[in-house]
Formats: structure tokens, sequence, C-alpha cells
């Protein structure tokens, strides 16, 4: 969805330095608006939640567990299944190009389910390999979407359901606003970035689409710059206004103090070596002279 359309370098507005993505809870949609807002400086309105008409369940009781729903089958050997229906709309207004529907469940832990759209097995969920947003792909307007999910065990936990149309046309909107500022890279590896980036604009900041941590080293222009988590996930940095040459490390922190360790042994050594070498030799030394 939105974060794959981010670039590897970008800028954004610094409001996205106050933003923690994890406030949101498990709604993935939801974070990536607030996000998507933040880096803009302005509502953008993306996402818009799909209406649920009913939830229903087949062959299944429902108990509350700890912060989730357990689904527990009443005949072991009947297929049980939630089913979800979907009033189907079109935020866009374009029938030819109709707004994109997702859906993601939330758990809490692994399982074994299948989900299905209509009669259509999309294949296992809540596993270590399936567990992401679903592309809902083909609706028609005005129709009622069918999505279910169908324990294979004898239960099966859920914490959250979320549907959410997506705006194709804004996501391409965002896309442009924050390739605003010109950026290049030159040399990009798992742990080394050299680029440039153009800065118009007080009010934005340098974010990168890679995980924040505090190991990373950034130099603008030469000078030491501090790396700053956004939307609390991100890494970014402030640059100021114009033009930028970048460079950004990944220097882990036990790195230094590895460094200091081994040429501290390294010395040691020497040392021992040329003390040893003393007490040898100097007695043969002097018997010679």
């Amino acid at each position: 969805t939105l974060f794959r359309s981010l670039p590897i370098m970008f800028t954004g507005n610094k409001q996205i330095y106050d933003l923690d993505y994890r406030n949101f809870g498990n709604d993935p949609f939801a974070s990536q608006q607030a996000v998507a807002d933040s880096l803009l400086g302005d509502a953008t309105d993306i996402f818009t939640p799909a209406e649920i008409l009913e939830c229903k369940t087949v062959n299944l009781t429902e108990s509350d567990g700890e912060g989730y729903r357990r689904y527990e089958k009443i005949d072991k050997d009947r297929d049980a299944y939630i089913l979800y229906s979907i009033k189907v709309e079109d935020p866009m207004d374009d029938p030819e190009e109709p707004a994109c529907l997702y859906a993601y469940f939330d758990a809490p832990h692994l399982q074994n389910v299948e989900l299905f759209r209509y009669d259509t097995d999309l294949g296992s969920y809540f596993g270590e390999y399936r567990w992401n947003i679903v592309n809902m792909e083909t609706h028609t307007i005005d129709d009622t979407y069918e999505i279910s999910l169908h324990p294979l065990d004898e239960t099966m936990d859920i914490s959250g359901d979320y549907f959410y149309y997506e705006n194709r046309e804004l996501v391409k909107q965002f896309c442009d606003k924050i390739r605003y500022n010109e950026s290049n890279i030159s040399k990009i590896t798992s742990s080394h970035l050299q680029g440039s980036i153009n800065i118009k604009g007080k009010d934005q900041c340098v974010v990168l689409s890679v995980p924040y941590d505090n190991s990373w080293h950034i130099s603008v222009d030469g000078q030491d710059a501090e790396a700053r988590p956004a939307a609390g996930m991100l890494l970014a940095f402030d640059a100021g206004e114009g033009y930028h040459d970048i460079d950004i490390r990944y220097i882990p922190g036990g790195l230094y103090a590895g460094r200091i360790v081994s040429v501290f042994s390294l010395a040691i050594v020497i040392l021992v070596n040329i003390y040893l070498y003393k007490k040898r030799y100097a007695p043969m030394e002097k018997h010679i002279i």
C-alpha cells in the first residue's frame, strides 16, 4: 500500500517528528494515513473506511479473551467461518478505475486459518509466511463484497478486522509532493548511502524509508547531523534549506568499543612480546659484550 510508494530518500514536514505510529494500535491504514498527513503537513484522505454491513459466524461460538475474540468450532467435522459482508463503494467516484479495497486482520498469535474472497480460496492467513494487508481486487460498485476466515483448527482468535479503500489518485499526488525536493542517490549498500538533496522550505526535513536506529551516523556537507525518528520508525534528520551532500553510514554501537578493545589487546600483546624478548636475549647480549 502507501509505504511501498515511498522513495529511498525524500523530504517531509517536520510534523513527522511528533508522530508515533504506535499510537494508532494495530490499524495499519490509520497509521499510514497519519504518516502521510504529517509528511505533507496537511490532510490527505488517502484511506476511507469501508462499511461492514454484516459480520456473521457459521458453526462457531464466540467468547471474549484478553484483547481478542475467540471463536470455537461447534461441530469439529464441519466447515466453520466468519463471513464479512462489505458495502462496495467508490470514494474516487471513477467507474473506470474504482478505488482499491484492502483488508487486514489482527490476532494475538500465529494460527492455521484460510482466507476466502467469495468462494475463492486466497490461501493461508495468520501464518508465518502470510499475515499482511490483502488487496481484495475486483469488485462491482453498489454490490456486496464477501470475505471470510475459515479456521482449520478448533479455535481462532482475532483482535481486529480492518477494511479500507485506497484512493490511487491521491497516492500519486502524495508521491509527487514528497518528491518535490529533488534528491539523488549516488551510492547505496546495506550500511552506506551517499547522495544529495535540494530542500525548498524551512519546515522540511530529510526522511529515509529505512528503520530508525541510533547506529546511523549522518553527515551533511561534511558536518555531523543528528539522526532522529520520523513517525517513531523511519530515519530522518535536519539539513536546512538549499543543496546538500549527504553521507549516511550504519556503524553498530559496539564497533567503536570493539576497535578500542582490539587496539588495547594488540598493544598488550606487543608489550608482552617485548618483555619476553628482553628477558630471554638481554643476558646473552651482556655476555657477548
